[in-house]
């Protein structure tokens, strides 16, 4: 499997890691099980682990995908920490689509840095 799900209870953050060729219905995938298995009426607070991807969506991909994340009420005013490695694409389509629904997406190249800014916003 390309990506697992953990919650990291104290922080009240649920990480995502991915690892290898992750296609669209995978990513699609991984928001349906957050959504089903994950929420708890609270707002989302989501660190993803993407410096293990190799495989990058396509354009169209991409809006299709943000437009999907920014359809679910679960995803609105979602706090979302991507960590990246130097010179990712960083899927800026993605982004843009799906901070529409009020989503809050910053991309870091740590760990430390991406969930101390999640722990830090106020809810």
């Amino acid at each position: 499997m390309p990506f697992k799900i953990e919650s990291v209870r104290h922080l009240g953050v649920l990480k995502v890691i991915y690892s290898g060729a992750v296609t669209l219905d995978e990513r699609i995938n991984v928001v349906h099980s957050l959504c089903v298995d994950h929420y708890d009426s609270t707002r989302f607070r989501i660190y993803i682990d993407a410096r293990l991807v190799d495989y990058q969506l396509s354009v169209a991909e991409q809006e299709v995908f943000g437009a999907y994340i920014a359809s679910r009420e679960e995803f609105k005013d979602a706090l979302v920490a991507v960590v990246v490695n130097d010179g990712q694409v960083k899927n800026k389509n993605i982004i843009t689509k799906s901070s529409k629904s009020g989503q809050i997406i910053n991309i870091f190249d740590n760990e430390d840095d991406a969930l101390q800014w999640l722990v830090s916003q106020s809810v």
